[in-house]
């Protein structure tokens, strides 16, 4: 007001205000008890929102890569370069990289069109200069040592892409804006520093630097090599002073006492004589001293012991790369899952980084969005797991059989370009599979026939879904039981081998049978269920198939098929049930579990007690061993659910008395000597054993084969 007084605000009154006010705005009451007070306000402007990390202040100015980093670029390639193990799992990663075939195809999984010609063609001489295996090898190389890949992308005049330059990523240095990430194009991104000065500009439309391992608060990559720096250091130390074990060096190998009464003379004397009759000979080389006439040997012998181990160990984990080439050897199956989880865990994240780092390219400087670079699936180096791969992927309609004999360099076969679906009772193509209709049905047939057909087709398809459900299910149980069982087993294990420190074979005998198994028949008990039911089922089809509707003979069926499966139950751990309920180990059951299981822990017996294992690395060794692993479990639940299907069948066909021979047929890949000796017998007797000594498939674990029967009305068929 005019005529009002003027009155200063009070600075208790701001006080207060402000405080409510960053209250309102922070959370925090001025009158918390013990609060935590208010935030310091920020002293830097807005411009420094947003930073991705505490940078060095003026990095863009430095003319040297990583010099604000502890291990330089150079370093890293002499340590990989001097540590000759290290440059062999270097060598090895990329070696298992150049053997994986790729391709360009249409993300869709539609048909092929020129652009993939176009883009495959290009691809195959990326540089013009190396193929891409060459060309690959050079990028993974900088990946692995430095993770500095870099690629510098050559251009026509027209614009068109020409070439896929390698540059090495050890001259590239990051160029940074003022919130820590790379500059946007046409801002320059990176700088090549060559003779120490700034050589050229980069932005990123004009260099792909694609690191694998970046970190938030790094400028550059991490690579494997730069995570094993000291390992390396000390594994260099320590390969020099193995190597002066074989070279002359100050210090002698032996010093020898000669006796009290010998004078310097006499000791001179005899030393230029020593070293006149030994000269040229390193392994000679002694001193005698005053003293009594007893040798002392001044290097160790020692030349490899468990420390070197322990740097091949860390070195092959950095690459993940199984080090079981510079080690003791360990079991068949823990090697071989030590070989399949390197595959897992340190080529696959590779063959994705080059993967996106293709797409890239492809989308970026193609412009072909619906295209994308693919890893052809590997073959194994196994011919065995090979053709179970193979075998596996014609049987669920993935690869048709003249694709995998053209392969094997075979001559194609009549009806082998049909993708099929294998089911008990034979293949069935898979666009009748799929649609639960038969493809192509002949005119003439009556649509009874027709029907028919369908309502069968039907039967078999829900009888294959079943049999999967009751594989995966199967496993499932079998693999639960054996993880805990492995725990249980390994105490058992270590109780027995305590009472003794010797490896004879009758030693290793006697403590693998003290084994308590009896425990294995719950397993027999969570199986038979699921046996009971797919023999049912395939006995029931099986009668079907042979246009039987008897109530009487199915009847009879499921109770033979229930029967069968309780003692198969029960013959599967190698157990026996007594009349007063007692459970029995049975040492006549066919391939029981429990005695196999026995028999792959005797490797790990005989090393424990050779090399003194204490109970915790016994227990981790049988936690790895394949008795108890999730591979074993499938194997057991594929092979038990194959018998159970096949003994439904034979059971029908007894009991129809309408089938009187029966014929062996092995997997499309072949199968083992004993089935093709089996498929080679023809058609036999139903009654009749195969010469295996089989009833019917399958004659082994693992085992494909099938057997099918045939009927009086089938004798004009017989050649």
């Amino acid at each position: 007001m005019a005529d009002g007084e003027k009155k200063p605000i009070e600075s208790s009154l701001i006080a207060r205000v402000s405080g409510a006010i960053n209250y309102m705005f922070r959370g925090v009451a001025p009158t918390d008890w013990m609060s935590p007070g208010q935030p310091i306000d920020p002293v830097a402007p807005d411009t420094a929102k947003g930073r991705e990390f505490d940078f060095p202040v003026g990095i863009n100015t430095t003319t040297t890569p990583r010099s604000y980093e502890r291990v330089s670029f150079s370093q890293m390639r002499a340590l990989a370069d001097g540590y000759d193990l290290l440059r062999l799992v270097i060598e090895t990663r990329k070696d298992q990289l150049e053997k994986l075939n790729w391709k360009v195809v249409k993300r869709d999984g539609s048909e092929a069109d020129d652009r993939v010609n176009e883009v495959t063609t290009f691809l195959t001489f990326p540089d013009r200069e190396n193929t891409f295996h060459t060309w690959a090898r050079m990028l993974v190389e900088d990946m692995l040592v430095i993770d500095a890949p870099t690629i510098y992308p050559r251009f026509t005049r027209g614009g068109k892409l020409y070439s896929l330059d390698l540059i090495d990523g050890a001259t590239i240095k990051r160029v940074l804006d003022g919130e820590g990430r790379t500059p946007i194009a046409p801002d320059p991104a990176y700088q090549q520093i060559i003779k120490g000065v700034p050589a050229a500009n980069y932005s990123t439309d004009e260099l792909i630097y694609y690191p694998r391992n970046k970190r938030t608060h790094k400028v550059y990559g991490f690579s494997p090599v730069e995570q094993i720096v000291m390992t390396v250091n000390i594994a260099l130390r320590r390969q020099v002073n193995q190597l002066e074990y074989y070279t002359e060096g100050n210090t002698p190998n032996l010093i020898f006492g000669v006796p009290d009464d010998w004078t310097p003379d006499q000791i001179k004397f005899f030393q230029k004589w020593w070293d006149d009759l030994n000269k040229g000979q390193t392994k000679h080389n002694a001193k005698f001293v005053p003293g009594g006439v007893a040798p002392h040997d001044t290097k160790a012998q020692a030349l490899k012991d468990e420390f070197d181990e322990w740097l091949a160990r860390v070195v092959c984990f950095a690459f993940s790369i199984p080090a079981t080439a510079f080690i003791k050897q360990t079991n068949r199956s823990v090697a071989e899952q030590l070989n399949e989880t390197a595959q897992q865990e340190g080529l696959l994240p590779i063959m994705n980084w080059l993967r996106s780092l293709m797409n890239l390219i492809i989308w970026k400087f193609f412009g072909y969005q619906d295209l994308e670079f693919n890893w052809d699936e590997e073959y194994s180096i196994d011919p065995l797991k090979q053709a179970q791969i193979d075998d596996l992927k014609i049987r669920n309609g993935s690869r048709m059989i003249n694709e995998v004999r053209k392969e094997d360099g075979k001559a194609a076969v009549d009806g082998g370009d049909v993708p099929l679906v294998y089911t008990s009772s034979g293949p069935v193509p898979l666009t009748s599979y799929l649609t639960n209709a038969e493809q192509p049905v002949v005119a003439q047939e009556t649509a009874g026939v027709v029907v028919e057909k369908l309502e069968q087709l039907g039967k078999k398809k829900a009888q294959s879904l079943a049999v999967e459900r009751a594989q995966a299910k199967v496993k499932r149980i079998t693999k639960r039981f054996l993880r805990a069982q492995a725990s249980e087993i390994s105490k058992q294990l270590g109780k027995a081998m305590g009472l003794t420190a010797k490896a004879e074979q009758d030693r290793i005998s006697e403590i693998l049978s003290q084994i308590d198994l009896t425990g294995w028949a719950v397993l027999a008990g969570d199986i038979q269920p699921i046996l009971e039911r797919i023999a049912v089922l395939a006995g029931k089809a099986s009668l079907l198939e042979l246009a039987i509707d008897n109530e009487d003979m199915l009847s009879q069926v499921n109770l033979r098929a229930l029967q069968w499966a309780k003692d198969r139950a029960a013959e599967l751990v190698g157990m026996r049930v007594l009349e007063d309920g007692t459970v029995i180990e049975n040492p006549n059951a066919q391939w029981a579990i429990t005695e196999s299981t026995r028999e792959m822990l005797r490797g790990d017996v005989v090393t424990a007690l050779e090399e003194g294992w204490s109970n915790a690395r016994l227990a981790d060794e049988i936690a790895d061993n394949y008795a108890f692993s999730d591979a074993r479990a499938e194997m057991i639940a594929r092979t038990e659910i194959a018998r159970a299907d096949s003994q439904g069948n034979l059971i029908a066909w007894d009991e129809s008395e309408v089938v009187v021979e029966k014929a062996w047929q092995v997997s499309n890949l072949g199968c083992c000597d004993a089935c093709e000796g089996n498929k080679e017998q023809g058609r036999i007797p139903f009654k009749k054993a195969f010469q295996s000594g089989d009833q019917t498939a399958p004659a082994h674990p693992n085992c494909r084969c099938v057997v099918v029967p045939f009927t009086n009305d089938d004798e004009s068929d017989q050649e």
